[in-house]
């Protein structure tokens, strides 16, 4: 069978054939996004959580040798997230209790008539969604958690107090203090003390105004190294929320000359990776654009929609898919290219500077990396 990619593939472990076979028909009627696998022992299920891949399991209790329950306690061991339901016609609260202790995603007993199999249906499909987002996010976080530890640019948030709340590892590049150095203490330790005042001016007159978004700013500015050297340092910067209160996002790279190129929540990362002021995108090796950032996708004359999903070589015109394949190959794990290139989308062409690393990310290699626009630069 052919498995489309929204598809709810659950295995269903019952020792009973009869019961096993009406529990797909209806299972199967009641959502046509259900495809139904069956296994008569658990044994035989693990074997085919081994060679394939479920979005959930639908598991009875009482069955030879082993118990669902039991059952249970394997498959957690090995895939700890997965949608558990026990489907049992022998329940009891002890049953129950005991497989809410062991992590079962829900709980149902087994009913006359054909209303239980409507219960088990949506019971499915909501554990499904919530496994789906769950590692949806996780995805997120990691790709984005890559993208905010390897960047070649220095990367600093502040609060509204000026204090530094994240900083990635340019920043010790750039400024000579490794990022837990500067994490917690106020922005002014890399800013020259001429400048002091007014940048703690201007903080209170923006927070004073409660506008939620300033726009974004490219300005050369003296900073400070840690050894009191000024570096002077290109800056886009700009403001998001996170848990409510107003953030400010830097992001820095030496003006004379090629910078020095060097765990956060969900909701602070994508933050901080929508709102970089250059282009981010990750691909995997299939070449398919899994992730693109609005400065991406407005570069491009488009939106986020219209690109994730794309391959790389639609936007790459000196790439074929026989090309890309070789590129993909020639990298090293943790490795990061710096090469200037041609992105093209729907007509719109664009000069850029294109940093690509090569990294881990959950599990899948990624290729991931910042895109920034260099036509102003080419002249």
């Amino acid at each position: 069978m052919e498995h489309t990619g929204d598809a709810i593939r659950v295995l269903h472990v019952d020792d009973d054939p009869a019961f096993a076979d009406l529990t797909v028909r209806f299972l199967e009627r009641e959502n046509e996004r259900f495809e139904v696998t069956t296994a008569r022992s658990a044994s035989a299920g693990l074997e085919r959580l081994v060679a394939e891949r479920f979005d959930c399991v639908v598991s009875d209790h009482d069955m030879p040798r082993t118990t669902g329950i039991e059952f249970l306690e394997t498959v957690r061991a090995e895939q700890p997230g997965l949608p558990f339901i026990l489907f049992t016609g022998k329940g009891s609260e002890e049953v129950a209790s005991e497989a809410i202790s062991r992590g079962v995603t829900d709980y149902l007993q087994k009913a006359r008539g054909t209303e239980h199999y409507a219960i088990l249906a949506n019971r499915i499909g909501n554990a499904v969604g919530s496994y789906r987002a769950e590692r949806m996010v996780e995805r997120t976080r990691s790709q984005f958690e890559a993208i905010a530890e390897h960047t070649l640019d220095a990367i600093v948030t502040i609060d509204a107090d000026s204090r530094v709340r994240f900083a990635n590892p340019a920043v010790e590049d750039l400024f000579g203090y490794a990022p837990d150095e500067l994490e917690g203490e106020p922005l002014l330790a890399i800013m020259s003390e001429r400048y002091h005042a007014s940048h703690l001016s201007a903080i209170d007159r923006y927070v004073d105004t409660d506008e939620r978004t300033i726009g974004w700013s490219n300005v050369e500015f003296p900073a400070k190294h840690r050894d009191g050297t000024e570096v002077p340092v290109s800056i886009s910067f700009g403001e998001f929320e996170h848990d409510g209160e107003k953030r400010f996002i830097g992001i820095m790279r030496e003006v004379s000359g090629t910078p020095q190129y060097g765990g956060q929540d969900p909701a602070f990362l994508e933050a901080l990776v929508e709102t970089i002021g250059v282009g981010v995108a990750a691909y995997d090796e299939s070449g398919t654009l899994s992730y693109v950032n609005e400065r991406f996708a407005e570069n491009l004359g488009t939106d986020k929609e219209h690109l994730e999903g794309t391959a790389i070589w639609e936007i790459n015109p000196v790439l074929d898919r026989e090309q890309f394949d070789a590129y993909w190959a020639s990298f090293e794990p943790g490795e990061t290219r710096t090469a200037e290139t041609t992105h093209s989308f729907e007509g719109t062409e664009l000069p850029v500077e294109a940093v690509t690393t090569c990294a881990d990310i959950a599990g899948p290699t990624y290729h991931f990396g910042t895109v920034r626009d260099i036509s102003e630069d080419l002249g």
